[in-house]
C-alpha cells in the first residue's frame, strides 16, 4: 500500500514564490525479513524434547542428528557423556540427576523444539520464515523565491519515519555465520526505527553574464533506535533464569549464546541487552559552503570554499552487558576443573567447587558447565564530533578547439575526532607502563588519557596537518570529428576515519571494559554468580591495583604520534572510438592507490594492531618459559623452553593466580592484547577496462570487460576486516589479493524492441510491439587463501603425536605465539593435479617445522566462477482511453544454471586438516585425510526464479 499526495504552485497573493509539498506512507506487511529470502530463513540444530530430559544415550543421539551422526564436524558432542558433574559414572548416557537449572532456562527458554522430523544433510532440524513489517512515511517540501532576474532562492526540507522489524539483532541475520545455525531473539526481535530531516537553502546571485555565486547551507539529522519488540521476553523472570552475570550492574537480561562454531553444541543465541539506556544512534551535520564561477576568455574558473561538522552520538548496538556465554573448548570426559567461589581479598576470582567434563560438550553445558564468560561492565554513550574546512579552485582551459585542459586543487583541513563529554581518547604510551597505579588517575598504567593527563589532547592526536590535493584531466578529441577521444586524469583525494576507527579507544577513556572469565580450567554459570565484580574498577590493573587479577582481555590506545589521515590517488586513460555499424568501442586503464588507511583490528585471530603481540618462537625459549613458570608457580614450561605440546596448553588470558598463561610472557605482561590503531595499511587497484556499445534500429547492446587486480593489507580496513591478518611485524608479510578481487568480469545487458508484425488488430494486440531485455554477469572466482577462507592459512589444525605427548596443531604448538596465524607449507603448486569441482590440491600442503611459518602468500587459485543471466519480456496493452494494462515476465538465472559452492561457516572443505597420530608423529609426517574433502566444491546452489507482474493504469 503507497497511499500519497503532492500539491504545489504559485504561493497566493504573491508573484515571485511558489511551492511544492509532498507526502508518501509506504505500508510493507509480511515480506523477508532482512531484505531477501535468504536471509529471513533461518535454520538451526536444536536439542530434542528427550534431550531436554537428560536424555543423551547412543539412541537420542542418533535421533538428534540422524544422517550426520558421524560428521566429523560434531565430534565434540555426537557420542553419549559417561561421566556426571560430580565425577561420577554415568548409565546410558543420561544426566537428568545434573541438569541445572540456569542452562536449562536458556535452552527451553531461548531454543525452540525442532520443526523437522529428523535432522537433514544440511545439519539442522528446524526451520523457520522470517516475515515482518516494514512502514515508511516521508514529507517533502520546497519554496523558491525568484526575487529578481538574477537573484534566486530556495528552500528545502524532508522527512522520513521508517520502522522496520529485525527477527534476530540489529543491522543483519547471523544465522549463515555458524554451522550450527542461529534462533530469533525472544519476542520476534527488535524494531528498527529511524528519524531523518534534511533542510537546505540555496541563494544564487548572477553578477554578470559571465560571473555567478551560489551560497548554501544544509542540514541533516539522523536518528536511529533499536527497541525490543517485547523487552519483558528477555528478562531473567520470562524463563525463570536464576543468576546474575559477573558485574553488579543492574542488569535485568538473561545471557547471550555466542559460540560460532560447532563445538559446544549450540546455534548463536545474540540478543542485545536492553537493560540500561536505549540503544540510540544520533548523527547530525550541519555544513555551509560557497561556490563563484567566472568564465574568462576560454577559460571557465571556480573556486569555494566548504565548511562542515560531523556529530556522531551512539551506543553499541549489540552491547553484551548482560553476558555471552562461549564454548569453544572443554577436557575429555572425567576432566577436573573448578569454578568460581566469589573473590580473594585482593579483588581476583576465588577457587571455587570441583567438577568434571562429561565427555560430550553439549551436556557439560546443559549441566551449567561453560568455557568462557565474557560481558562488558556498562554500554556507553559516545558523543563524538569533528570539524572539516576545504578551500578549491579549479580552471577548465579550452586550450584549442579539439582540447581541454582542467586543472584543480583542494586544501583540506581535517579536524580529529573530539569527545564531547571532555574526557578524551585513550593513548598507548609504553614509557608510562612502569608508572605508579591510582585507582582513579592512573588505572592502566600504559594508558592515559585527556581526563586524566591534561597535556594530551581530547583527540589523543595533535590535529593532522592542510593537505593540499592536486588534480588533472584533459579530453583530447584527436581527429576533431568527434569519433576518436582520448581522455585522462589523476587526482589525490584525503577523506576522514570512520567513527568506527576510534570509538573503543573513546570508550576505553570512559571506563569500558570486557571480561573474558575461563574458570579454573573452564568455568559455570553458578561460578559466575558469585563473582560481584565492580563496574567501575575492574580491569584495573598495576603494582597496588586489588579490583581484579584479571587484565582485560584488550586494552585499546591510539598512537599519539599519528595524526594521518587516509589518501587515495585516483589515474584512468582511456580511448573511445565510434566504429562502423553504430558501434562505439572504449578501452581504458584505471587504477588506484590508497595509503594511510587505518588498521583498526579485526575480528579474526591474528590483529595486526597488537602491540602486545608475541614474536615466533618465543614460547620456545627459556625467557619465555622463566616467565610462564614463575606466575604459575610451578614448571608449565621446560625451563630451557615450552614443548610444543605445552605451549598448546597454555591459557592465552593470565585468568588466576597460578594460572599458565601466554600473557606473561609478553612484551607487557600485564595485559594481554593492546591494540592501537596506526595509519600504516594501504591498498591499490588497477585494470584494463573495454567497453562495447551498439544502438541500432529495435536493438540496444553493451558489453564490458574488466581484467583488473586489486591488492592490500589482509586483516586491515583495506580489506574491510573480512580476512584474518597473518604477521603483525612485518607489515608486507600480509600484503595480497583483497577478497572482493576477482581477475576478470564480463556483464552483457540487451533490450530489443520486436516491432510489428501484423496489421491484424486482435492478433497483433498480442504478437506485436514486445520488449526482450536481459542482463548476463561471469566472474572469475575469488582467491581461494583469501576470498573463499577468512583465514589465509584455511585454519590449519589436526592432531600430532599421541597419548601425553599430543598436541594440536595451532600457532601457540607450532609457532611458538598465538599472535602470528599458522601458515602451511607448500610443496607443489596446489592449482595442480585437481579433480572435478576441485580448487585445491590439499596433497601440496604440509604442516611447518616447529618455530618456522609457511608461505604468507600463495600463488593465486581461483574458487568457484560466478555465472547469471536473467531475462524478461514486457507488453502494454491498450483498453481504450487512458486505460492500459502493462504485462512483464522475468526469470532469474532462466538457463537454471546452478553454481558450485562450498559448505557455509567453518566448513571441511575450507578447513585444511594434517595429522599423524601415530607414536612417531612430527610435523613433518603429519598428512591430509581424503575425507575431509578439504579444497571441492561439493554443493550446487541456484535456481530459476520467475515473476509475473501486471500493472493498470487508468
Amino acid at each position: 500500500m503507497y497511499p500519497g499526495a503532492t500539491i504545489s504552485g504559485p504561493i497566493p497573493h504573491t508573484s515571485k514564490l511558489t511551492f511544492f509539498a509532498g507526502t508518501e506512507y509506504d505500508a510493507q506487511r509480511n515480506i523477508y525479513a532482512y531484505g531477501s529470502a535468504g536471509s529471513a530463513i533461518i535454520h538451526a540444530l536444536v536439542p530434542t524434547a528427550a534431550m531436554r530430559k537428560g536424555d543423551f544415550s547412543a539412541a537420542a543421539l542418533s535421533a538428534y542428528f540422524g544422517p550426520m551422526l558421524t560428521n566429523g564436524n560434531y565430534g565434540t558432542f555426537n557420542t553419549p557423556p559417561t561421566v556426571g558433574d560430580s565425577g561420577s559414572a554415568l548409565t546410558n548416557g543420561n544426566i537428568a540427576a545434573f541438569l541445572n537449572p540456569g542452562a536449562m532456562a536458556l535452552v527451553n527458554g531461548t531454543l525452540p523444539l525442532p520443526t523437522r522430523a529428523q535432522t537433514g544433510t544440511d545439519g539442522f532440524n528446524y526451520d523457520a520464515l522470517d516475515l515482518v513489517n516494514n512502514n515508511v512515511s516521508q514529507f517533502a517540501g520546497r519554496v523558491d523565491y525568484n526575487i529578481s532576474p538574477r537573484n534566486l532562492f530556495f528552500a528545502r526540507y524532508s522527512f522520513e519515519k521508517g520502522k522496520q522489524g529485525q527477527p534476530l539483532v540489529p543491522y543483519y541475520s547471523p544465522a549463515g555465520s555458524s554451522v550450527m545455525g542461529a534462533v530469533n531473539t525472544p519476542g520476534y526481535g527488535v524494531d528498527n526505527d529511524t528519524w531523518v530531516h534534511s533542510a537546505s537553502a540555496n541563494y544564487v546571485t548572477v553578477f554578470t553574464p559571465t560571473m555567478t555565486n551560489e551560497l548554501y547551507a544544509t542540514l541533516t539529522s539522523f536518528v536511529e533506535g533499536f527497541d525490543a519488540r517485547e523487552i519483558a521476553a528477555l528478562q531473567k523472570t520470562a524463563i525463570n533464569y536464576p543468576y546474575n552475570g559477573a558485574f553488579n550492574n543492574n542488569d535485568t537480561q538473561y545471557p547471550q549464546l555466542g559460540t560460532y562454531t560447532t563445538y559446544g553444541g549450540l546455534p548463536l543465541g545474540l540478543w542485545p541487552d536492553y537493560s540500561e539506556n536505549p540503544l540510540r544512534l544520533k548523527k547530525l551535520q550541519p555544513n555551509v559552503g560557497d561556490n563563484l564561477t567566472k568564465v574568462w576568455g576560454k577559460n571557465t574558473v571556480k573556486v569555494g570554499i566548504f565548511s562542515q561538522r560531523t556529530i556522531n552520538n551512539q551506543t553499541a548496538t549489540n552491547p553484551a552487558t548482560n553476558g555471552i556465554i562461549q564454548d569453544y573448548y572443554y577436557g575429555g570426559a572425567g576432566s577436573y576443573f573448578a569454578d568460581y567461589n566469589g573473590t580473594y581479598p585482593d579483588g581476583s576470582p576465588a577457587y571455587g567447587n570441583p567438577h568434571f567434563n562429561s565427555g560430550n560438550a553439549l551436556a557439560n553445558f546443559f549441566e551449567g558447565q561453560i568455557q568462557d564468560w565474557h560481558q562488558q561492565n556498562f554500554n556507553p554513550y559516545t558523543n563524538l564530533y569533528f570539524w572539516n574546512t576545504d578551500f578549491y579552485g579549479q580552471d577548465t582551459w579550452r586550450a584549442a578547439s579539439n582540447f581541454v585542459l582542467t586543472l584543480g586543487f583542494r586544501v583540506t583541513k581535517l579536524g580529529a575526532w573530539q569527545d564531547a563529554h571532555g574526557i578524551g581518547a585513550a593513548i598507548w604510551n609504553p614509557a608510562l607502563y612502569t608508572t605508579t597505579y591510582n585507582a582513579t588517575t592512573n588505572p592502566l598504567p600504559g594508558v592515559t588519557w585527556h581526563a586524566n593527563t591534561p597535556s594530551i589532547p581530547n583527540s589523543g592526536v595533535s590535529a593532522p596537518p592542510l593537505y593540499f590535493e592536486p588534480r588533472v584531466g584533459f579530453s583530447w578529441d584527436v581527429l576533431k570529428d568527434g569519433k576518436t577521444v582520448v581522455r585522462g586524469g589523476f587526482g589525490i583525494y584525503r577523506f576522514h576515519d570512520s567513527v568506527v576507527d576510534v570509538t573503543s579507544e573513546f570508550a576505553e577513556a570512559e571506563n569500558v571494559r570486557f571480561t573474558d572469565l575461563q574458570g579454573f580450567g573452564d568455568n559455570t554459570l553458578e561460578g559466575v554468580n558469585t563473582l560481584h565484580l565492580n563496574p567501575t574498577t575492574y580491569g584495573n590493573t598495576g603494582l597496588g591495583s586489588t579490583e581484579t587479577y584479571i587484565s582485560p582481555s584488550t586494552i585499546y590506545g591510539l598512537d599519539p604520534t599519528d595524526n594521518k589521515e587516509p589518501v587515495t590517488s585516483n589515474y584512468s586513460l582511456s580511448i573511445a572510438r565510434q566504429m562502423p555499424g553504430n558501434w562505439i568501442l572504449q578501452a581504458s586503464y584505471a587504477g588506484n592507490n590508497s595509503n594511510s588507511l587505518m588498521d583498526n583490528g579485526t575480528t579474526q585471530a591474528v590483529v595486526l594492531a597488537n602491540v602486545n603481540a608475541i614474536p615466533v618462537g618465543t614460547l620456545f625459549t627459556a625467557t619465555a618459559a622463566a616467565a610462564i613458570n614463575a606466575a604459575a608457580g610451578y614448571n608449565a614450561c621446560k625451563p630451557t623452553g615450552c614443548t610444543p605440546a605445552q605451549a598448546a596448553s597454555l591459557d592465552n588470558i593470565y585468568n588466576y593466580p597460578g594460572d599458565k598463561a601466554v600473557q606473561k610472557a609478553r612484551p607487557f605482561p600485564n595485559y594481554s592484547q593492546i591494540l592501537e590503531p596506526e595509519h600504516n595499511t594501504y591498498a591499490n587497484y588497477n585494470g584494463l577496462q573495454i567497453e562495447a556499445i551498439k544502438h541500432v534500429g529495435h536493438l540496444n547492446f553493451n558489453a564490458n570487460y574488466s581484467f583488473s587486480k586489486a591488492l592490500g593489507i589482509l586483516g586491515s580496513s583495506a580489506d574491510f576486516n573480512w580476512t584474518a591478518g597473518i604477521d603483525p611485524f612485518h607489515l608486507y608479510n600480509n600484503y595480497g589479493p583483497l577478497n572482493f578481487d576477482r581477475t576478470q568480469v564480463l556483464n552483457l545487458s540487451y533490450s530489443y524492441q520486436t516491432g510489428k508484425f501484423t496489421d491484424q488488430r486482435l492478433l497483433g494486440g498480442f504478437v506485436n510491439n514486445w520488449l526482450i531485455s536481459g542482463i548476463t554477469n561471469i566472474q572469475s572466482g575469488p582467491n581461494m587463501q583469501t576470498g573463499v577462507s577468512a583465514s589465509p592459512g584455511y585454519y590449519l589444525q589436526g592432531l600430532i603425536g599421541s597419548g601425553a605427548n599430543q598436541y594440536p596443531v595451532e600457532s601457540q604448538s607450532i609457532l611458538g605465539t598465538p599472535d602470528v596465524n599458522l601458515q602451511p607449507v607448500l610443496k607443489c603448486n596446489p592449482r595442480s593435479g585437481l579433480g572435478a569441482h576441485q580448487y585445491l590440491n590439499p596433497s601440496c600442503f604440509a604442516v611447518p617445522a616447529i618455530g618456522t611459518n609457511g608461505q604468507y602468500i600463495e600463488p593465486y587459485a581461483h574458487g568457484p566462477a560466478f555465472f547469471n543471466t536473467d531475462l524478461s519480456l514486457e507488453k502494454g496493452f491498450g483498453l481504450g482511453g487512458d486505460r492500459r494494462l502493462r504485462f512483464r515476465y522475468a526469470a532469474f538465472n532462466f538457463i537454471n544454471h546452478p553454481l558450485n559452492s562450498f559448505g557455509t561457516g567453518y566448513a571441511s572443505q575450507t578447513t585444511l586438516q594434517l595429522s599423524d597420530t601415530s607414536t612417531t608423529g612430527s610435523p613433518a609426517t603429519a598428512s591430509y585425510s581424503p575425507s575431509e574433502g578439504f579444497g571441492s566444491a561439493p554443493l550446487k546452489l541456484g535456481r530459476r526464479l520467475s515473476e509475473i507482474s501486471l500493472k493498470f493504469d487508468f
